[in-house]
């Protein structure tokens, strides 16, 4: 199901782009990601169902 998407936007995105911001970005991305991991650690220590939705989350990170 997300390959159709990954070649459609193979396709249709333009070959270069510029972006000044890409520290800014990915050390965004990377605090979210820890964030997210965490939480979902905490969720299965302590046994909780919210651990599914986590797991789902980070998982195609």
């Amino acid at each position: 199901m997300d390959d159709s998407l990954d070649h459609l936007l193979a396709f249709t995105l333009p070959a270069n782009y510029t972006a000044d911001q890409w520290f800014a970005t990915w050390t965004g991305f990377d605090i979210a990601l820890l964030t997210a991991l965490a939480g979902t650690a905490l969720a299965i220590l302590r046994r909780r169902q919210v651990a599914i939705v986590g797991m789902l989350i980070t998982s195609r990170c």
